[in-house]
């Protein structure tokens, strides 16, 4: 895994460029703290050109195949004209290379994309390559500069203009080390910030700072010559379409569960396998869940195989039971012979953190897992370099309780008049805003013992008040959104752009719309893994894991496994009160593991809790209404409103709270 940057500068001499690559490679040195190159284009200018203009790339190198020199980037070919840097990792290369005439002088992937680029195009070898990864190539006969991202956005790339010069990097600290930047500060964007707000993250193509963009999962940005001179900025073209895939899937679906484990048992062999190759140490992340368990299994059967010499389980515990999983893990681990490393974390390790999430994250960003995720990579470096873990199993193969919950519920309020429904949660609302929430919370708590495993809730609190926001949807769609948002109003002070919030998720519903027959768990699992996989999920686990310097591989979102993935039926999805159908009876078959009959538990934090306790000075001094008036972004009539039910027990607004003090300690380090 490695850090990219590299800019463009129109009319300017070269004098600073090489000084701003370095500060730039510096800036992403967790990224890749094995190896530094940066590369200048000092070729000869052009007299027909209008301008000069001046390309440089940087590059930080975590080292994992091949580690010797050769596989230090920016790498360029033989005759000059294609020069790349790249993060991630291509787990088919070696197949690749068999068809390519190339006079390879390395075993690492990065000179197979080359190659794979100066034979076919960079199109071409976009859609021939399977894995994850952020790239950067220049064409210099051309002059053009080609950024790709994978297909799920597992690697990041941002870009835009600072002032004059084009500009891109895998983190915003990057782009924040230049002259560019220092001389010209962007300003803060609103739109985002409102996004940030309603989805707890900024989606793409949005960027907290205005001229700056990220790069959407699946496509690739070409930039030439001209758009510099202008200053243009061309739309991103789409490499991978994801509606393509739903299409082609459900219109070939496998005819029976056996059907389906036939084809993506060999499938999800093949993609952990591929995954463990690396001339460093490698591991495992285990929860107590069917999906890291399932590639804990299959890495573990892949080692024993002659794969990897030593596989290694890591696994967090928490003093708060409810959010604890390592004795499961334990089991497990212990069940397939793996060596098992378990932390405890203390909240004081889990509140240190929360002073480094500006820096890690570079973005505001509000999933309180961040904290437990970023412990977990620090203790995993300590042994590991490499990682697997079972991220993308949720949004595949249907493992979210809206998955087995929502369609059922949807259909019963579709039933009721949307006059009614606006009725019911006006009553609710008043009822929770009265002390009715605790009540219910004391009642379920005493209830929940003797519920069904799969009905209980680690959440209970969170979830009325969603039922609440899911009364006044007016389609499914409206549903659905009512169960992602964390502010449904954002608390902003009203006035500019931040007013006007775009729905992220547009261009995948209409890549739908001409599918009504789709399946509401269908519909919602492909907006899953357009939205809160690529905003949410992915960026917290490579912001993390990046920042403790390893490297994460995700085997169900090969692209292999999701194509697949969506030929699934339903009843191999969701079924008899469970999801994950599929992956369940692959986990049976191969090697049972009765302990994980229990009901789904996020990789949480006692947040409710710690408000209310150790970090209530800490926040009340962030989200004080003289600072929030001072600062001029946040309603401070709306956050202490939030803030004073929180405290009172009236409401537990955990989330919408989390995300208010995310972005406070945001703009006090970024904008200091």
């Amino acid at each position: 895994m490695c850090g990219i940057a590299g800019l463009w500068r129109l009319g300017a001499p070269l004098e600073g460029m090489q000084a701003d690559l370095q500060a730039m490679a510096d800036a992403l040195r967790h990224r890749g703290p094995d190896a530094a190159g940066v590369w200048l284009d000092t070729s000869p200018a052009d007299a027909s050109r209008a301008s000069p203009s001046t390309v440089g790339l940087a590059h930080r190198r975590l080292a994992i195949l091949d580690r010797s020199q050769a596989g230090t980037q920016p790498l360029a070919t033989s005759d000059g004209r294609w020069h790349l840097v790249y993060n991630g990792e291509i787990y088919n290369h070696l197949t690749l290379r068999r068809e390519l005439p190339y006079p390879f002088r390395s075993h690492c992937d990065t000179e197979t994309l080359l190659a794979g680029i100066a034979a076919w195009g960079v199109a071409q070898t976009l859609a021939r390559i399977q894995g994850m990864f952020a790239l950067a190539c220049w064409d210099a006969h051309t002059r053009t500069l080609h950024l790709a991202r994978d297909a799920f956005g597992k690697k990041p790339l941002y870009y835009g203009w600072l002032g004059r010069e084009f500009v891109f990097a895998s983190e915003l600290k990057a782009l924040a080390a230049t002259s560019c930047w220092r001389a010209a500060p962007p300003a803060l964007d609103r739109q985002a910030l409102a996004l940030f707000f309603r989805y707890a993250a900024v989606p793409a193509p949005w960027c907290i700072w205005e001229g700056l963009h990220s790069l959407p999962p699946g496509t690739w940005l070409t930039i030439a010559d001209d758009a510099v001179l202008d200053r243009r900025l061309p739309a991103p073209e789409r490499w991978w379409r994801l509606g393509e895939v739903v299409r082609h899937g459900v219109a070939a679906p496998f005819p029976s569960l056996d059907a389906a484990c036939e084809v993506m048992g060999p499938l999800l062999q093949d993609a952990v396998t591929c995954r463990l190759q690396a001339d460093v140490p490698v591991g495992v992340f285990l929860s107590g869940g069917i999906d890291s368990s399932l590639v804990a299994v299959l890495a573990a059967r892949a080692a024993a195989a002659g794969g990897v010499s030593e596989l290694v389980a890591f696994t967090m515990a928490s003093s708060h039971a409810e959010y604890d999983e390592a004795d499961v893990a334990r089991r497990t681990a212990a069940s397939l012979g793996l060596r098992h490393v378990v932390e405890s974390v203390s909240e004081a390790d889990a509140l240190a953190c929360i002073a480094d999430m500006p820096m890690v994250y570079d973005e505001p960003f509000a999933d309180a897992s961040q904290l437990p995720t970023l412990l977990l990579s620090r203790l995993a470096r300590r042994h590991a370099v490499v990682l697997l873990s079972g991220d993308g199993g949720d949004e595949l193969f249907a493992g979210y309780t809206r998955h087995l919950r929502a369609p059922g519920l949807w259909q019963r309020m579709a039933s009721i008049p949307l006059s009614v429904r606006l009725l019911l949660a006006q009553v609710l609302a008043r009822v929770l805003e009265h002390g009715g929430e605790a009540l219910l919370a004391t009642a379920y708590e005493a209830c929940a013992p003797r519920l069904p495993a799969r009905w209980r809730q680690t959440v209970f609190r969170d979830k009325i008040h969603k039922l609440g926001q899911a009364l006044r949807a007016s389609s499914s769609r409206d549903f659905y959104h009512a169960f992602l948002c964390q502010w449904t109003d954002p608390p902003l002070r009203r006035g500019g752009a931040g007013t006007v919030i775009p729905n992220p998720l547009a261009a995948m519903e209409q890549e739908l719309a001409g599918m009504p027959e789709l399946p509401f768990v269908f519909w919602m699992q492909a907006m899953d893994q357009a939205g809160y996989l690529a905003w949410d999920i992915l960026p917290k686990v490579d912001r993390a894991s990046m920042a403790a310097s390893i490297e994460v591989r995700c085997p169900y979102l090969d692209r292999r496994v999701a194509e697949a993935a969506w030929r699934l039926p339903l009843a191999a999805r969701v079924a008899g009160g469970r999801g994950k159908v599929v992956l369940r009876r692959m986990l049976d078959t191969l090697h049972p593991l009765p302990h994980l009959n229990r009901p789904k538990q996020g990789f949480g934090v006692p947040l409710e809790h710690w408000l209310r306790g150790p970090l209530k000075a800490w926040a009340d001094d962030l989200l004080h209404p003289s600072r929030l008036r001072a600062q001029g972004f946040l309603d401070p009539v709306a956050v202490r409103q939030a803030w004073d039910e929180h405290q009172s027990g009236r409401r537990n607004r955990q989330y919408a709270l989390w995300t208010a003090l995310m972005f406070q300690r945001w703009l006090e380090v970024w904008r200091a």
